[in-house]
């Protein structure tokens, strides 16, 4: 460091105001700055304070915080306090302290304060060289001479540049508006004015900055002003008499107008009329007339500010007055005193009418009085009238279009005797007076020229409804004009002329126009267009023909929508039509024929929209599909089950005929029928066709090829068409046809005579005309159109042939008496599990026979009675009648009644007899608890659903892999249990093993096992063995 100088500092005030010489001592204040410096620093030694350097940036000063300076001039500088150091002690005002440091800091420069915070004033300043910390002084604006005005914000020197000053003085609210007045003159509205509301000022101050080193303090910074933000005046809200506050639009206005104060009004007053006392007029006068003001209301007004309205002003009271009267005199146009006409000119208290009829006639007469503001208000009606002198005659007027001669006539004039005509000043009556009111000039000059033909014609190809027709009219051939004029004649003399009417003689009217239409390739015909005017409108024209193309519409392709597609249809040009006019004349002729010309109607796009019928009668009503106007179009609102509707193609175009094209019927690919074996399910669609799901090694699913044992998604039995049921076992599934066919597959006893299996559908000849199959696990039975019940496949007594060995071919049921079972009627219904058979005939009866597995009863017969291992080789009379159905599960069977009751019997252990208990019931039929409507009945290796006639499905017994479909994962119930949720419409039942299928709305559900995929979805429950199954009923998914 360079050589150091010593500089002497004086603490406090003093030194600045002595020393500095910043702010240079008036006479006689030595001693009282040297007073104060002392007093400084006396003070600072008690509160001095080690500095706060480590500063900060948002220093907010309350009132606890300020404390009051001295100051040295009232407008530009504030002297700093001197405070001690840490490691100085402050000395007395009189005491010289040697420093080997030169400078103190520079004074703060860039001081700014804040006019636009609403809470405080943000004071900023830049930061000095050499500075520690800062000090903020502040005084009100117009008082900071005194040197107590100026307080100091900042005891502790603060380390930032920034300060947020809240210990000020916000903005007083603005008062109410004063000078209010309210007009009482305008006729069209009351003006309310005041004057304008200034808003109060927020309170002003000023700011300075000392910058605070290690030895010293610096001057004190430029001074900066600031204040809070004030509150102006937005607007103004209006009060009319005790109503609400209203705003003032246009808010910073001082004046508003009030349009809807009441009108004033008029007093019309009392008119008179003189009659027979003027010979050329009728004097009129009118006295009374008065303007009344309209009804007075009260004004008060308020200013409003960002914070809400300020004080309301005193009341005015303002009025709308009416402007000036004027009057307007109105005369009947006849005798009666009605029809009134204004009078020109006639505007003021008094008129004299000499417009009234020269005849003397009455007239009547009233005054509309009218004032700005005001509703016009008239007087009562009076009559006056003219003394009658010679008139004139008027309405004066000659034709122009009669042939033979022209046609003068007039108004009659009161007090005529008669009249002369005159024609182009010559007179025509030289006989003598005439006593009509028309006449005949025989005289006129003659017609010059003849018709012509109408020109111009036009024809439109433009419009897709009519053809319209435009031409020029001829003109009309005519003599010379002449002025005809007439004079009334009396006992005083002969009147003035009247006004002139031009008047001469023409050709024969026209009375219209005929118009000659001619088609394409067709004869002409003329039609009349009954008007003058030189158009017409061509109403039916030909149009033009559509040709439809082709048109499919699919018949079950697709399970969500039916495809509707055309191809082909177009539409071309309409053919033209040939027109001609011609004139129609008042004599019965006609003008010559126009040119001719050609015309059509336009043709617009083809569009299209595809209806469908409202039901499976072609007949019935076809609605448009909303959205169906393309060329295809694939309808979702084909009912979902399958139902037949009715399509066709409705084809327009503007200009063209419209047209319905390829009515024909079309249906959605939907499921009516399904029935499950053991690993697989198999479902007829209404088109006859089959689809199978699930394991298909055995070749059960019918596809050509024996497809190992995982399994498959749902598809097509294929060459197999026309089915109308299918049945499913456990290796084998069959389908009878419309024809009376049936084919089977699978294995491995198909009824052909063979052990084997068969990956394709095989015709089973000996199954012709069968009515009903049912398949269990090793054999299968069927009812034939003949009133057979015949069975095949493995024997062990399950096929009732009285005989243990197995039937390769479909052997007929006989009974204990060695008879057969069709002897006794017509087979109608079989049922078979995995050892028994059970069949209804036609009389309703029941014959079972086989082996239940467990001698349980479940042949409806004492099991003692049978053969070996409690088999009956034969059928066994059930003791049931009426019975409409029947459903054969492993170990019990099952029967539904007409009146929709259901009895079960043999193996109750697991809930299968559904009457609530796991007693074994035995061979006694039992009823099934709670159910009483029940349509139709399906049962699996251990449980049974039945079908309501309310669409929902109730299913009962075992439920190890969830094939009660209630969402229950319980073992077994022995009540039925509603299966659900969404199966509310079912149409058709099915079993499997361990599974259940219904139809609903063309759609299969399916619940239970599924470790084959036999419920045709995937399904999120495990058994314990990891197989999945479900719980609830799935709906099989389609490719």
């Amino acid at each position: 460091m360079g050589s150091s100088r010593r500089v002497v500092i004086a603490s406090g005030l003093g030194f600045w105001l002595a020393v500095a010489g910043c702010f240079p001592a008036v006479d006689g204040q030595e001693d009282v700055l040297a007073d104060t410096a002392a007093a400084d620093t006396a003070a600072l030694e008690e509160t001095a304070s080690p500095r706060d350097t480590g500063g900060n940036d948002d220093t907010t000063v309350s009132p606890d915080t300020a404390l009051p300076i001295d100051t040295a001039e009232q407008e530009d500088t504030l002297a700093p306090v001197d405070t001690a150091t840490p490691d100085d002690t402050v000395a007395p005002a009189d005491t010289q302290i040697v420093a080997d440091t030169v400078a103190a800091p520079a004074p703060p420069s860039g001081v700014s304060a804040s006019t636009e915070r609403a809470a405080d004033i943000d004071v900023s300043w830049l930061e000095s060289a050499g500075a520690t910390g800062y000090r903020v002084y502040r005084c009100e604006l117009d008082d900071c001479a005194p040197e107590s005005a100026w307080d100091l914000l900042t005891v502790d020197p603060i380390g930032g540049t920034h300060l947020l000053d809240a210990d000020v003085e916000a903005p007083g609210p603005p008062g109410a508006p004063t000078g209010l007045g309210a007009s009482t003159d305008d006729p069209d509205e009351v003006l309310v004015t005041w004057a304008p509301v200034i808003a109060p000022l927020a309170p002003r101050y000023r700011y300075r900055v000392v910058a605070v080193g290690p030895v010293g303090e610096s001057a004190p910074s430029e001074a900066a002003i600031g204040h809070r933000a004030e509150r102006p005046v937005t607007g103004y809200e209006i009060r009319v008499d005790d109503g609400g506050w209203s705003e003032v639009s246009g808010s910073a206005g001082a004046a508003w107008h009030d349009t809807a104060a009441a009108p004033p009004s008029l007093v019309a007053g009392e008119a008179t009329a003189s009659k027979g006392t003027f010979a050329g007029y009728v004097r009129l006068t009118v006295a009374g007339s008065a303007p009344v003001a309209g009804a007075e209301h009260s004004y008060r007004v308020r200013a409003v500010t960002d914070y809400g309205p300020a004080d309301s002003s005193v009341a005015v009271v303002g009025w709308r007055s009416p402007g000036a009267l004027s009057f307007r005199w109105e005369r009947s146009v006849d005798t009666s005193p009605e029809g009134f006409a204004a009078l020109p000119g006639a505007n003021g208290t008094t008129f004299d009418d000499t417009g009234a009829p020269a005849d003397g006639s009455v007239r009547w007469y009233r005054v509309v009085v009218s004032a700005d503001g005001a509703a016009d208000a008239e007087t009562a009606a009076v009559s006056g009238a003219r003394q009658p002198p010679p008139g004139v005659p008027g309405g004066v007027a000659a034709s122009d279009s009669l042939e033979a001669y022209v046609l003068v006539s007039w108004e009659a004039v009161p007090g005529a005797l008669g009249y002369h005509v005159y024609r182009d000043g010559t007179k025509l009556t030289t006989g003598g007076a005439i006593t009509g009111t028309s006449y005949q000039d025989l005289t006129a000059g003659p017609v010059e020229g003849s018709w012509l033909a109408p020109t111009g014609l036009a024809a439109s190809t433009n419009d897709y409804d009519v053809v319209n027709l435009t031409w020029t009219a001829p003109g009309r051939p005519l003599g010379n004009k002449a002025p005809y004029q007439v004079q009334a004649v009396n006992a005083a003399g002969d009147g003035p002329l009247s006004a002139a009417a031009l008047g001469r003689r023409a050709a024969p009217a026209l009375t219209g126009f005929e118009v000659e239409v001619r088609p394409s390739g067709g004869s002409a015909t003329w039609y009349t267009t009954g008007s003058t005017l030189a158009a017409w409108t061509h109403a039916d024209p030909p149009k033009a023909t559509i040709n439809g193309g082709t048109v499919s519409v699919g018949q079950g392709d697709h399970r969500a929508f039916v495809r509707l597609v055309s191809s082909g249809a177009s539409v071309g040009q309409a053919p033209s039509v040939t027109y001609r006019v011609r004139g129609l004349l008042a004599d019965g002729t006609q003008t010559p024929i126009s040119l001719s010309n050609s015309g059509r109607r336009a043709v617009g796009t083809l569009s299209r929209q595809w209806q469908r019928s409202t039901s499976t009668s072609s007949t019935s009503f076809f609605g448009g599909l909303v959205g169906a106007t393309g060329a295809s179009f694939d309808d979702p609102g084909a009912p979902s089950d399958g139902s037949k509707r009715w399509y066709r193609l409705s084809l327009s175009a503007p200009g063209a005929d419209s047209r319905a094209v390829g009515t024909t019927e079309g249906w959605r690919l939907a499921f009516v029928q399904v029935d499950g074996g053991e690993e697989h399910t198999c479902a007829v669609t209404n088109d006859g066709q089959v689809w199978c799901w699930g394991v298909g090694e055995y070749g059960q699913l019918g596809r050509g090829v024996f497809e190992g044992a995982d399994p498959l998604s749902p598809g097509r039995v294929p060459n197999l068409g026309g089915v109308i049921q299918v049945h499913a076992g456990r290796y084998m599934t069959c389908a009878r046809t419309a024809a009376g066919q049936t084919w089977c597959w699978g294995g491995e006893h198909l009824g052909n005579g063979q052990v084997g299996w068969s990956a394709s559908p095989l015709q089973i000849p000996a199954l012709t005309g069968a009515t009903s199959i049912a398949i269990g696990e090793f054999h299968a039975c069927a009812t034939l159109a003949t009133g057979g019940i015949k069975c095949w496949g493995a024997g062990d007594g399950r096929l009732g042939t009285n005989s243990w060995e197995p039937a390769l071919f479909p052997a007929s049921v006989r009974t204990s008496a060695g008879s057969l079972l069709s002897d006794l009627g017509a087979g109608y219904q079989v049922s078979t599990s995995w050892a028994h058979t059970c069949g209804r005939l036609n009389s309703g009866e029941m014959w079972c026979w086989g082996s239940d597995g467990c001698a349980c009863g479940a042949l409806g017969a004492d099991p003692g009675s049978f053969d070996y291992f409690g088999t009956a080789l034969v059928a066994v009379r059930v003791s049931l009648s009426a019975t409409a159905e029947i459903a054969v599960a492993a170990t019990y069977s099952c029967a539904r009644h007409s009146s929709g009751a259901i009895s079960c019997w043999g193996d109750a252990s697991r809930g299968g007899l559904g009457d609530g208990t796991t007693s074994n019931a035995g061979w006694a039929p039992v009823t099934v608890s709670a159910i009483t409507t029940a349509v139709e009945l399906s049962a699996s290796w251990l449980s049974t659903c039945a079908r309501l006639a309310n669409g929902t499905v109730r299913c009962w017994g075992g439920n190890e892999s969830g094939q009660l479909g209630t969402g229950s994962a319980a073992d077994y119930s022995a009540t039925p249990g509603t299966v659900g949720p969404g199966l509310t419409a079912v149409t058709s039942l099915g079993s499997g093993n361990s599974h259940h299928c219904a139809i609903q709305g063309g759609d299969v559900y399916c619940w239970g096992a599924n470790w084959g995929g036999q419920l045709g979805a995937a399904a999120a429950s495990q058994d314990q063995y990891g197989h999945p199954y479900s719980t609830v009923p799935l709906k099989t998914v389609l490719p």
